[in-house]
């Protein structure tokens, strides 16, 4: 559930629990049960790279 005041061109996934913004635009934010992912939409090709670094920083490969 995505509780949004201002929010706009977003995408927000949680599967535990509410997410509420407050005036974002144009962010992705998703929730594991792990790790909460927040990135501007025009990073999203990063978010491969991030799971590279969560390996090397500690197995956190079942993260995203």
């Amino acid at each position: 559930e995505h509780l949004g005041l201002g929010t706009q061109n977003s995408l927000v996934f949680a599967t535990s629990r509410p997410v509420a913004t407050i005036g974002l635009e144009d962010v992705v934010i998703v929730e594991t049960p792990d790790v909460v992912l927040v990135c501007p939409r025009n990073r999203v090709q990063d978010v491969r790279k991030m799971v590279e670094k969560l390996k090397a920083d500690g197995g956190h490969e079942d993260l995203l």
